[in-house]
């Protein structure tokens, strides 16, 4: 007997969900980089299959209006989930690679880049609009301090050209973690479109 229409909606989002789990897991353990491979790995299995269920769904319901929307957001935030781990492995390994401190500081903006992801999540989970413009509002900020970071990194290997593969590394984890938040952003577009059935792009309706 075929489940729902609204049951298959949930158990849908609620794998969506469980994968951001799996994605804070990665932020916190970015220095892990063993732990990280296993965890994308899961990630990676998972990404496939939430796509297929989707596309399941859409086959055996025809859904029309906001049931078609939540599916459509699904499928979008899964893909975004998975790149962002992408991106933590990316940063795992060059953690892993350098051996050392990066060059200059990155904790703020790592710190600032989880915020961002850990608000988008809460605004789909909890259908906040609020919350997804606040996040996409904060992504100039991200990319300033991106920018802040680029120019410190530069001015060091020009210093130390001893020292310009750890530079080097260094920059790519900055260069990923701006790229995290604005998949983040992608998210919180999409929440607006769930919602609102808005399409939002670059923090601009269009």
């Amino acid at each position: 007997m075929r489940k729902p229409l609204s049951d298959e909606l949930i158990e849908l989002e609620n794998k969506v969900f469980e994968v951001s789990e799996i994605i804070k897991k990665m932020f916190l353990n970015c220095k892990n980089y063993e732990e990280i491979l296993k965890l994308e790995d899961i990630v990676n299995q998972t990404e496939m299959d939430i796509e297929l269920f989707g596309i399941k769904i859409l086959a055996l319901y025809q859904p029309e209006a906001g049931d078609l929307r939540k599916i459509i957001t699904a499928i979008k935030v899964n893909n975004d989930l998975e790149r962002i781990a992408d991106h933590i492995e990316n940063i795992s390994r060059d953690y892993y690679l350098m051996k050392d401190n990066p060059v200059v500081s990155v904790q703020e903006l790592f710190d600032k880049v989880m915020l961002a992801y850990e608000k988008a999540i809460n605004s789909y989970k909890n259908r906040d609009v609020n919350l997804a413009k606040e996040v996409i509002m904060c992504d100039k900020e991200i990319d300033e301090m991106r920018n802040k970071l680029i120019v410190e990194i530069v001015n060091y290997i020009m210093e130390n050209p001893s020292k310009a593969e750890i530079s080097l590394k260094t920059l790519n984890i900055v260069q990923n973690l701006e790229r995290i938040a604005d998949l983040s952003t992608n998210i919180c577009e999409d929440v607006i479109f769930l919602i609102e059935g808005k399409i939002y792009k670059h923090g601009k309706e269009i």
